[in-house]
């Protein structure tokens, strides 16, 4: 079968720097740091790296309470990739700013089913308001006086105003937010782990361990990105229409752990995410291979 994403572009953009903010209620943030630049990238053309990064993020999180320790794991992943996009990937469109109410499936942050979507926009614009002017019941963008951020809405013209919001200075993201869905993708390959695991497989209550683990698979779900099918040269072909980095991680990450023929492993010996090159493969480089044996003579001594 023909790759899904070979048409697939997911133009994204990640400042040069970032900063910690805490609202007025206390809740933490990460947004652009002030006088920081940006950068456009075509996010699929490095997205099987970024999603391992992503996976990696989540495991270094797992364990780690307080704020101090996971700080770091979130900058490093968000100066590298960028912010998730969570504010359009969470409504039911992309296109909530054409519409007075947001509407809002079952998700892991927000508990209220449908907001006004003023409401909605002070989730991700906890400090200052986004670039905005209405006319009537609809919204533009207004960027006048600043060349970049005039050019980078033109750029983003055809797609939904909330994506160009999402990319203003002035967004943010919730700290706990992110933590959580980092560790939620990871939570979804150590599920697997556990229970395509021999040893695993031998405990005593083992399938009643299984049954959980199939449950807790059953629990993932999400929006789906939408997509067409153009019209190319040689032939026709699906193009995937990422409009939040979150969907389009979420998304490939889903084919990549139904991949039979490299599929995506913990290493036997540091728990470190990787790309099997084939089937079986428990290591995810040489030297860890070499260790794990070593500890493993070691301890029959």
């Amino acid at each position: 079968m023909r790759n899904p994403f070979e048409k697939a572009k997911t133009w994204w953009v990640r400042y040069s720097d970032y900063q910690w903010r805490t609202s007025k209620d206390g809740v933490l943030y990460i947004q652009p740091a002030p006088g920081a630049t940006f950068t456009l990238y075509n996010a699929m053309e490095v997205m099987e790296q970024l999603v391992i990064d992503a996976l990696n993020a989540g495991r270094k999180l797992m364990g780690k309470e307080p704020k101090e320790e996971s700080k770091p794991i979130i900058m490093d992943f968000v100066r590298k990739y960028g912010l998730l996009g969570m504010m359009t990937a969470l409504p039911t469109t992309p296109k909530f700013m054409d519409y007075e109410m947001v509407y809002l499936p079952k998700n892991r942050f927000i508990k209220e089913e449908q907001l006004h979507t003023e409401q909605f926009l002070l989730n991700f614009f906890p400090f200052e308001k986004p670039h905005l002017m209405k006319s009537g019941k609809s919204y533009a963008c207004s960027v006048s006086g600043d060349n970049r951020l005039m050019a980078l809405s033109a750029t983003f013209s055809d797609y939904p105003l909330a994506v160009t919001l999402s990319f203003m200075p002035e967004y943010a993201e919730r700290f706990d937010w992110i933590v959580t869905q980092l560790k939620d993708w990871m939570f979804l390959v150590t599920t697997c782990e556990f229970f395509y695991d021999p040893d695993y497989q031998l405990m005593a209550n083992a399938e009643e361990q299984r049954t959980l683990l199939r449950q807790a698979m059953n629990a993932f779900s999400g929006n789906a990105p939408t997509y067409h099918i153009a019209l190319f040269d040689d032939a026709p072909a699906l193009v995937w229409d990422f409009h939040s980095l979150m969907l389009a991680i979420t998304l490939v990450f889903s084919f990549m752990l139904t991949d039979t023929d490299n599929p995506i492993h913990m290493c036997k010996n540091c728990g470190k995410v990787f790309i099997a090159e084939k089937q079986g493969s428990l290591f995810c480089s040489a030297e860890c291979k070499t260790q794990y044996r070593a500890q493993k003579k070691q301890e029959k001594k």
